[in-house]
């Protein structure tokens, strides 16, 4: 939406619209004062030259991209309801008395610290969506699961530092027992057991709200038997293009690497050595299966 004719605008509030984009050049930096874009489709905020900014109202939007002016001080942002990975502390946070940033995919260690003024009644920022795991759904026992970017001390809601921890669940929500993983560093897990639908809960001081329904939890994983061949050294990771043709999986590989054949409830159906090129898996049953981390319906 181009609002430059409407110059000088002291407030700006635009609801449900299936509003995409906004364009502010035309606004005074001093003189905006409050926006209000809820239930649209934004996926960028750009308040970057507005100093007198004070009242911020986005919720329900598609934000993966918010900016604020280093002179801003501002009173209330709600940001709840987008796609937020940060959030940018660049600005004086120090007269917000309401800051919302739940249902984003913001972490432990990327939420701000409350702010100063600001009541921890009103300090939102639980639940959040689900951390997505960096690596397939589907792993075998012996890889290595990353998140260790989430083992990050933060104050929080607090005055002192304070150490993340990290539980695994099943899917019936109990918990995994410790005899099933080692943890070489904090933040990173080697399975040895067979497990599906598995998850990782993450807890700290500093974001007590991060409980029961409002736990900050990642995507599930399913761990599958290890048939002990070396990944490493055949490039696993090589990009490769799979489809379907003719009744058959197709694998279109860039160099060789190792393929893994995965089925809907987490079997192993085949894993093997492919060139580069194309390769034909024929005498895979009709279903659907994980290839490499790519769903396909056969």
């Amino acid at each position: 939406m181009n609002i430059t004719k409407l110059s000088g605008l002291k407030s700006l509030t635009i609801g449900s619209s299936i509003l995409t984009s906004l364009d502010l050049t035309g606004q005074t930096a001093d003189v905006l004062n409050s926006i209000s874009i809820k239930n649209n489709e934004l996926s960028e905020l750009d308040l970057s030259k507005f100093t007198g900014i004070g009242e911020i109202e986005c919720t329900g939007n598609c934000l993966s991209s918010f900016k604020m002016n280093d002179s801003a001080m501002p009173t209330i942002i709600n940001l709840a309801n987008n796609e937020l990975k940060n959030f940018p502390i660049n600005f004086d946070m120090s007269r917000l008395t309401r800051l919302n940033v739940k249902e984003n995919f913001l972490t432990p260690v990327t939420l701000p610290d409350k702010p100063a003024g600001c009541d921890v009644a009103n300090f939102l920022y639980a639940p959040q969506k689900e951390y997505r795991l960096s690596l397939s759904e589907v792993v075998c026992n012996d890889d290595e699961v990353d998140i260790s970017e989430l083992a990050v001390p933060k104050k929080g809601i607090t005055t002192v530092w304070n150490e993340p921890s990290f539980i695994w669940l099943q899917s019936d929500g109990g918990a995994v027992p410790l005899a099933y993983y080692t943890t070489p560093v904090v933040g990173k897990f080697v399975f040895n057991k067979v497990l599906s639908g598995i998850y990782c809960v993450v807890q700290t001081a500093a974001y007590p709200e991060f409980t029961e329904t409002n736990q900050f939890k990642t995507t599930t994983l399913t761990v599958t038997e290890s048939t002990g061949v070396d990944n490493a050294d055949v490039g696993e990771k090589t990009p490769l293009r799979v489809y379907v043709s003719s009744d058959a999986v197709v694998i279109d590989a860039i160099d060789e690497t190792v393929v893994r054949v995965i089925s809907g409830t987490g079997v192993l159906v085949k894993m093997m050595k492919v060139s580069a090129g194309k390769t034909v898996l024929e005498g895979i049953p009709k279903g659907i299966y994980i290839i490499n981390g790519i769903k396909i319906i056969l």
